[in-house]
């Protein structure tokens, strides 16, 4: 398993080249990381490439919730949904 990236803003995950990295990655944030999107102090999150330009990527959150958003080939991110279970 690769090594997590902390992120130190939310932002930067929208902005990153995904072309560098191999089908999947993940990142991890803390109650440092900056415009958290998510109601959590931290958290796991797992992204998942497919071609060069959509993404989807999962939230595991500290407090037990699961989050999903996604990013198609048009590069406009949908907005975090939180997954009831």
């Amino acid at each position: 398993m690769l090594r997590p990236i902390l992120i130190k803003d939310f932002t930067e995950m929208d902005s990153m080249t995904y072309e560098n990295y191999n089908a999947k990655f993940f990142c991890y944030y803390n109650n440092s990381t900056a415009n958290n999107e998510l109601n959590s102090d931290s958290g796991l999150i797992f992204s998942f490439i497919f071609g060069t330009a959509s993404v989807l990527q999962i939230a595991i959150a500290s407090n037990c919730n699961l989050y999903i958003r996604s990013r198609y080939s048009d590069n406009r991110w949908k907005s975090w949904t939180r997954i009831e279970v």
